[in-house]
């Protein structure tokens, strides 16, 4: 059986060439309580076990022989694991806290010892998967060597939808292989396979065409019915996401690459001051508009320059930086802002959690207390908007008006993505203007990255699991497998450009031509 970390085995019978990479399998571990997802699990097997191999996928009812050493087993499996399936049904905690009382030290609960080992000790990746209409449970009632389950993205089996939610689970899967790895799979045995599982190989992603520009200027500048997403991928000149992340994993001499994890591990280790100080150095250089920004900032004034109806946009953005606003503020053009208080508004935490709703008329802001009555969006019924309205559904790192400020207001750790992405949280704090507007219109991402689990859970958490209604896209500069078979999964079109050079498309394309060089 060949190692997982280095990919070497037995010799084979023919050394690779010099500059070939040895193949490793995927090896899946099924994690699961018998009066809970027994069933689930076994049909999981079944589905996995022809397409990867018996010998890859581990089940104990399907995997141990008379005689086996349980115990030994599994820690035996689960240190090969590129993938740990955590399967989670609706007596899933219950069956936790019964056994409650045999702890500590006590290893009667397998399950939940497996699941410690594969969050502090095993190299594989986790992945919860949510079985028969269960939800991820409370954190206050876990453990705290299996609490940071919960902030992890998880994926859903639901019995209706099996073999497809089966399909988007097994393409999550592959992606906990390492990138640096060349993927071979085994060829399947005999017997019908009804999806093949995707390579994690970034696949051939189309760039936009001309009836793609011609349909989303449609929208928007005949219905004003596109609100533009802006991911990490779109960005002043400040770190991204993925920047950010490693200059504070380098500070703090961490190796992880997640922002969110990162963040968590300072917090707890060093303290909450040092990762504010450190997050504020990396944020500090003010940020300049980039194609993107700009474009979106002068479209009100094309508009009117085009003797068109005034549609305004909601633009939504994950970034923590001001480069859109200063662009609508060097274009003149008035704009609400909608920014999340993942701190608050003082030391004291006041109004943390709350969206805080900015006007350009004189005032102070105003928390929103009533996010499904709160209707000070100039937002009418038809969903048309009277202005430009900026969403910052991650926070900000710095901003005020009046006598508030907003400085150091980003969602960024791991309990922090808890707090405000577990279960349905977030549609009780996303004011629901904004929710219909986003729910009810088209949708251009933009450089959103979805292979980031806290933006894979947004979307889910604001569809609520289902798929985009109207047509959406998805612009990516370099797409792979991961976010093909996501998007896929939400009926949004993934095509294949940097946003810069798509809105500079967009702009040349407009019925006036380009104002920019």
């Amino acid at each position: 059986m060949a190692d997982l970390q280095t990919g070497r085995g037995d010799p084979p019978a023919e050394r690779p060439a010099s500059d070939e990479r040895v193949a490793t399998p995927l090896k899946v571990f099924i994690s699961y309580r018998r009066d809970d997802t027994e069933e689930a699990a076994v049909r999981l097997y079944e589905r996995l076990a022809p397409r990867l191999g018996d010998e890859n996928v581990y089940l104990d009812v399907k995997s141990n022989r008379a005689g086996t050493a349980f115990l030994a087993r599994i820690k035996g499996e689960g240190a090969k694991g590129s993938a740990f399936l955590a399967l989670i049904g609706r007596r899933w905690l219950t069956s936790l806290e019964q056994r409650a009382p045999l702890r500590p030290g006590d290893a009667t609960d397998y399950v939940e010892l497996e699941l410690e080992l594969a969050l502090n000790k095993w190299p594989g990746r986790v992945i919860p998967v949510l079985v028969g209409g269960a939800t991820m449970p409370d954190p206050a009632k876990l453990p705290k060597t299996i609490r940071r389950l919960v902030s992890i993205n998880a994926s859903v089996v639901r019995p209706l939808s099996f073999d497809s939610d089966v399909d988007t689970l097994i393409s999550d899967i592959v992606t906990a292989q390492p990138a640096r790895e060349v993927q071979e799979l085994p060829s399947p045995g005999p017997g019908p396979i009804q999806s093949a599982v995707p390579l994690p190989i970034a696949p051939t992603v189309a760039p936009p065409d001309d009836a793609h520009y011609e349909r989303v200027l449609n929208y928007m500048v005949k219905e004003g019915s596109v609100v533009p997403v802006l991911g990490a991928g779109v960005s002043g000149s400040i770190p991204d996401v993925g920047q950010l992340a490693a200059q504070i994993a380098r500070k703090f001499a961490l190796e992880s690459d997640d922002l969110a994890e990162v963040a968590q591990q300072v917090e707890v280790t060093v303290g909450q001051a040092d990762l504010e100080k450190a997050i504020m150095e990396a944020l500090t250089p003010q940020p300049d508009p980039q194609e993107v920004h700009r474009f979106l900032a002068s479209f009100p004034r094309r508009l009117r320059e085009l003797g068109r109806p005034e549609h305004y946009q909601m633009i939504v953005t994950a970034n923590y930086d001001s480069a859109l606003e200063h662009a609508f503020d060097e274009e003149g053009e008035d704009y609400d802002l909608a920014v999340f208080l993942a701190a608050g508004t003082d030391e004291d935490g006041t109004n943390r959690g709350r969206f805080l709703h900015v006007r350009p008329e004189q005032g102070e802001p105003e928390p929103i207390g009533d996010p499904s009555g709160y209707r000070g969006f100039q937002i009418d019924r038809f969903d048309e908007l009277a202005r430009t309205l900026i969403v910052k559904v991650h926070g900000a790192a710095e901003g005020g008006e009046g006598g508030l400020r907003w400085d150091a207001n980003y969602v960024l750790t791991e309990d922090q993505y808890i707090d405000y992405l577990v279960n349905d949280q977030v549609v009780r704090l996303v004011p629901h203007q904004i929710l219909n507007k986003l729910r009810r219109s088209h949708c251009l991402f933009l450089g959103y990255a979805i292979r980031d689990w806290s933006r894979r859970v947004f979307l889910k958490r604001v569809w609520q699991g289902n798929q985009l209604k109207n047509d959406s896209w998805a612009i990516e500069q370099a797409p792979g497998g991961v976010e093909k078979g996501a998007w896929k999964a939400l009926r949004v079109e993934l095509l294949r450009l940097g946003p810069d050079e798509y809105v500079g498309e967009l702009d040349a394309r407009m019925p006036n031509g380009p104002t920019r060089s």
